[in-house]
């Protein structure tokens, strides 16, 4: 009888345990995803203050702190400038381009 109180005991215990552990992991998924948002609006707002990359269509989405830009193929200098505003953006950890 002792055993089973035991084993009861420390399933209990152990639920507990995995139960708070996947609360902190949603947790820090929504960390993450706000993150993210605050970066893309960091991007966007210096994109948009630069005279030569605001009248380009670009959209960029950011996950896990790495940025991926959207749009049209702009001229190499263009794009060039585009890389550096976003790779230099604060909390970007990397940056792709899908043209």
């Amino acid at each position: 009888m002792k055993k089973y109180a035991i084993l009861l005991i420390t399933l209990i215990l152990v639920s507990i345990s995995l139960s708070a552990c996947n609360s902190l992991s949603s947790q820090k998924s929504f960390d993450l995803d706000s993150e993210d948002k605050v970066i893309e609006a960091r991007i966007h707002q210096r994109l948009d203050s630069d005279p030569v990359v605001r009248n380009h269509m670009l959209r960029v989405d950011v996950e896990y702190g790495f940025a991926t830009i959207y749009g049209r193929q702009p001229a190499p200098i263009v794009l060039a400038r585009i890389i550096s505003i976003v790779r230099n953006t604060p909390g970007v950890k990397g940056v792709d381009q899908s043209f």
